[in-house]
């Protein structure tokens, strides 16, 4: 990471965090590793990129399945 990340506690007992990188692929896969625990927030091109990675990773596994099943039958 870049810089000191800005860190929040919220209400609801979530941690907003706040980094300031050079790139988003640097944080990307740190956003992604931490799965359904993160949310990316913004910048919208930053949420588009983790959306995007993780439709893929749907797609790869519901094709996988198929050929599972497939192959089960």
């Amino acid at each position: 990471m870049a810089r000191e990340p800005k860190s929040k506690a919220l209400n609801d007992g979530a941690l907003e965090m706040t980094f300031e990188v050079a790139g988003l692929d640097e944080i990307k896969r740190w956003v992604l590793r931490l799965g359904k625990e993160a949310e990316a927030i913004e910048p919208d091109i930053f949420r588009d990129a983790i959306l995007q990675e993780t439709f893929e990773t749907h797609k790869k596994y519901t094709v996988m399945e198929k050929k599972l099943a497939a192959y089960k039958s």
